[in-house]
This record gives structure tokens, sequence and C-alpha cells, in this order.
């Protein structure tokens, strides 16, 4: 059982601070230019967008009908900004929970307020860009930066009982809330966070819960930049999180420190871990270079980021430069990467990354870049020795080079050729040991399209070929596609393209599988607001067992209609005055 009167308690602070302070800060803002400002504008889009799709396979996980209503729209009121967002979808695994979504930032000058599903950006290690359904504020007076949150990071859910793996998964009601106190502007600045998050393990059924873990976490940091001068910059991010991944193991009383049961509650299993890393940037004519180091302590963990990668170490360092007048621009980089930190591992795996990529512009016409990926894996000893014949010995190359050319000729027809290799080899170096996901890859494709301009009409065409092989398998394929597009009316407001794609490929030389699909994609636009699109694909696919094991043969359709309104700049509330004197609104024609 949970009783999270006490945590809720900084929460409801929070949201009083946002009440009483919000009018405070709007009075702060300088308002003597809203006199002559327009009163109201709207801009960006509402839509929908509905697919239907239907196929012969019995165990097709894709829904059937899914139907989608957005809006992203702005509302500039008196100059102050407020974003607002709305997504509805009934899409889910079994085609009963509706998904939606609403959101508004609204922003005059240094104070932007966020309302309902929004998101905030702390720093990486303490809460970073997940969505929130609460209020939060971001204002910057002078020097002083303020950045608070308050509200929910999941929503409870119950989708399966007892079950392991339930279709969906169930979730408890995670309230949370950060703090964001910190002094300078965007060049140099320091910050102090603080951000907490507890599972509300009452907010679900206990057969729901059955195999789902709490979980609380309490997480304070610092993030700072400065720079020195125009050229150089340093900034690092440092956190100390208090994690705990089970809220039902038996709590540890700690004398004279109870207060902080209100904020996280010490239990059997918690852990106090600590993660931060390094950077400086320098910039020096044309070459932009990049130096870091990082380290996260093992079962580092913080609710309010995506997974970390914990129990590691790293330091790098990546150069970008053009050179020969700008035709030609590179970057290099080379990461070192190794885990066991705290030195008690059984043995320590070490990675280096190399990366090189160049683009050079040879003439008006011709086009030449390139990649290369390198990563060698090793393992070392640790509290253990290694033993020969299971060392990990891995070296994996990944390389691209694609040229492009195109020219219009006298005929003012454009013509567009481009081509691209591609390779990825995992080499396992330890001969002892027969490694079955040591593969070759190697694929390149070719590509022509002619745009015949004085028909508005484009036509493409384009080979393909895949083979992987490793000890286990190997695979080929090829594919052919043709494709034509046209754009009608005078105003060019009507497009039609339709494609036709054939692959045949080959496993084992004991299995075949074609596949032919064929699409149908048109969009027209009415006077720039109105933009409705139709999509009609449909697939063929035939796989047969040359040994006569098995015959497959499935038919894959799916048609998608949508619609999107695009506000033009509509202002409203102070208009020319006509000669009845009224006040006059601007909006787009139907």
């Amino acid at each position: 059982m949970s009783d999270l009167s006490s945590f809720y308690k900084p929460m409801k602070v929070i949201l009083y601070i946002l009440l009483i302070g919000l009018p405070v800060l709007v009075k702060a803002q300088d308002l003597s230019g809203l006199g002559g400002r327009t009163p109201l504008t709207i801009t960006g889009t509402i839509g929908t967008h509905n697919t239907f799709y239907h196929s012969s396979n019995p165990y097709q996980f894709r829904s059937p009908l899914t139907n989608t209503l957005f809006a992203n729209l702005n509302f500039d009121v008196y100059g102050m900004q407020i974003p607002l967002s709305f997504h509805f979808s009934n899409e889910s695994r079994d085609f009963s929970h509706p998904f939606a979504r609403f959101g508004m930032s609204p922003r005059y000058r240094n104070l932007q307020v966020h309302l309902g599903y929004r998101n905030m950006n702390f720093s990486q290690f303490t809460y970073s860009s997940l969505s929130f359904l609460g209020a939060g504020v971001d204002y910057q007076y002078r020097l002083l930066r303020v950045a608070v949150f308050t509200g929910s990071l999941n929503q409870s859910s119950e989708y399966g009982h007892g079950e392991l793996t339930p279709a969906r998964p169930n979730m408890y009601h995670r309230p949370a809330y950060g703090i964001k106190l910190g002094v300078g502007n965007a060049r140099n600045y320091f910050d102090l966070i603080l951000f907490n998050a507890r599972d509300d393990t009452l907010s679900i059924s206990p057969m729901a819960g059955e195999n789902l873990l709490p979980k609380e976490n309490l997480v304070a940091g610092t993030s700072f930049r400065l720079a020195l001068g125009q050229r150089v910059s340093i900034s690092s991010d440092l956190a100390a999180s208090a994690y705990n991944d089970n809220m039902r193991s038996s709590g540890i009383e700690i004398r004279d420190v109870s207060w902080t049961d209100d904020y996280f509650t010490p239990r059997f299993g918690s852990v106090l871990r600590f993660a931060g890393d390094i950077r400086a940037n320098i910039s020096l004519g044309r070459t932009n270079s990049i130096l870091h180091y990082r380290l996260i302590q093992p079962e580092f963990n913080s609710l309010g980021t995506t997974h970390l990668a914990s129990n590691i170490q790293q330091i790098g360092m990546q150069f970008n430069t053009t050179l020969f007048r700008n035709t030609v621009s590179t970057s290099f980089g080379m990461h070192y990467q190794e885990d066991n930190v705290t030195k008690t591992q059984l043995y320590t795996t070490t990675g280096l990354v190399m990366l090189l990529n160049a683009t050079a512009r040879v003439s008006e016409r011709v086009t030449i870049s390139g990649s290369y990926n390198g990563f060698d894996q090793q393992q070392h000893d640790g509290t253990l020795a290694v033993n020969d014949s299971i060392r990990i010995n891995r070296l994996m190359h990944n390389f691209s080079l694609t040229p492009a050319y195109t020219f219009v000729d006298d005929r003012n027809r454009s013509h567009s050729l481009t081509a691209s290799i591609n390779g990825n080899i995992n080499k396992n170096q330890n001969a002892l040991i027969a490694d079955p996901s040591e593969t070759n890859t190697f694929s390149s494709n070719a590509a022509y399209t002619l745009g015949l301009t004085d028909l508005n009409m484009n036509l493409t065409g384009s080979l393909g070929y895949i083979s992987s092989s490793s000890n286990a398998y190997s695979y080929h394929s090829a594919n052919i596609g043709l494709g034509a597009g046209k754009r009608f009316l005078e105003d060019e407001s009507l497009n039609i393209q339709l494609n036709v794609n054939l692959t045949y490929g080959e496993v084992n030389d004991l299995s075949r599988n074609l596949s032919i699909m064929t699409g149908i994609a048109s969009g027209y636009t009415y006077k720039q607001n109105h933009t409705a699109n139709f999509r009609f694909s449909f697939n063929n696919i035939r796989n047969q067992h040359l040994d006569g094991l098995y015959s497959m043969h499935g038919l894959d359709t799916t048609v998608s209609i949508g619609y999107t309104y695009r506000f033009s700049p509509v202002t409203a509330g102070r208009g020319d005055r006509g000669a009845g004197g009224s006040n006059g609104n601007t909006m787009p024609s139907p």
C-alpha cells in the first residue's frame, strides 16, 4: 500500500506558486507596446488521417481501421504566443482504447507556460523531454532562470491481470515534479535541478500490479555552460540519483532524517548513484572541434529520462571542417568506451568507434558522398581472467559511397542519376569461437529520374540488389521499381503518382519469395489552405519452399484518405475602419 499524501505536498506547493506567481510574472513584463499590436493572429493546421488495412494473413497485427484527428495551432494574442496541439487516434493493438492528447504552451517574451501534455528539458541526467500531463513554467528575468513543472509522467492503465506480457503494458500512475533554478543566459549559465517521481501503487488493482514493480526516484543535479570568448565554450551536467525499483521492499529507518520520506523512502535495494559529463567546443576558422568525457555509475537511473546506458565511461573527440574553398566538407570522430566502472565485474568490455564522413562537390553536376564507421570490441580481465575460448574480439565495418549526377538539357528536361554502394562486415576475430552472428551484407542501388518540365511530369526507374551471408544462412534479393508522376490543372494543384515495385529473393537456395507492390497516391490543394490526399497500395506476396515443404500466398491492401486545413495568418479584432466604422476581420476565403 502507498500513501502519497506527503509526496503530493511539494507538488501542491509548486501548483500554488504557479497560480499565484503567474500574474506577478505577467505584470513584470513590459506591456507598453501592446497598443500597436494586432489583438489576435491564428496560424497552424488542423486535419484528419484515416487508413483502412486488409490482409489475407490471419495473424495480422495491424489495426484494420485507423482514424486520427490532429491540430497544431498558434494563437498570437497581443504578441503573446499560445501554441496549442491536439491529437486523437483510435489506433491500439486491441482496437478498443482511443488515444488522445491536448496541450498548449503560451509564450510572451521571457515567460512561457505549459499546460496539458507538454515536455520540458532540465538536463540529460535529471529530467529530459519526457511528456507530462500537468502544468509548468519557463521564465527568465535578466540573469534569473526559473523552470518548474508538476504533473503525471504516466497515467494508470490496466490491460491484463496476472499476465507476464499482456497485450499492452500495465502502468502505475506516476506523479512527478521538477524545479530548475539558475543564473545566466544562453551563453553562460549555472543551474541547480531537483526532480522527484513516485509510482502510486493504489492506482491499479492488485491483480494488475502483481508482476509490476512500483518505482520511486529523487534526482539532484547541476548544469552549467561557460563561454570563453567567441571560439571556446565548456559545458557540463552532473547528477546524483536515489533510486528504488521496488517500493514493496521494506523501508529502512535512519535516525534524524525521517523528513526525507516526503521525497524518497530508503528501502532495502535502494541505490545512490552518480553521473556526469563535460564537453569542450572549440571553433577555429572553418574547423569545429568537440571534446567530451562521460561517466555513469552502475545502476544509475532517472525516471525523468529515457533509458541511459549505465556502468560506462566514455571519452571522445569530433572534428568538422571544409576544404578546397568549401567544395569538400568532412567530419572525423573517435570515441572510446569501457564498462566495469567500479572494477567489480567479472570482465571488462571496451569499444573503440571511428567515424569518417565526406561530401565533395566535384562540379556543378557531380557530387560524391562517402562514410565509414568502424567498431572494435574487446574483452579484458576483471575480477577474473578471461578464458580465451569465450573472449569477445569483434571488428565491425560499415561503409557507403553515393555519387550523384544532375543536369538540365537544352530542352529544359532535368536528369538525375544517383547510385549507392553500402557494406556491413561483422567479423569475429576469435578463432576459438564459432559465432553465428558473424555476417557480411552488401547492397547496391541505382536510380534515374527524368523531369519533363513542359508536361509537368516526372518518370523514375530504379534497380537494387542485396546480398547477406553468415555461418547459418545466405540471402539474396533483387528489385526493380518504376514510377510516374504528373501535376494537373492550371495552378498544378492536383498531383498524381503511380509506382510499381517487383522484388525477388532467395534464402539458402531453398526458399524463394516474390513480392509485387503497386500504389497510387494523389494530392489536391485548393487556394493554398485546403489539402486532400489519397493513397492506395496493393501488395501480392508469394513464398515457396523449393522442396515443397510449404507454399504461402498473401495479399495486403491499404487505403488512406486525409485532409489538412492550413490557416493563413488570420487576424481579428483590429482592422481598418470602413465607411461604417466597424472593425474588420481578415479570414481566409473558404
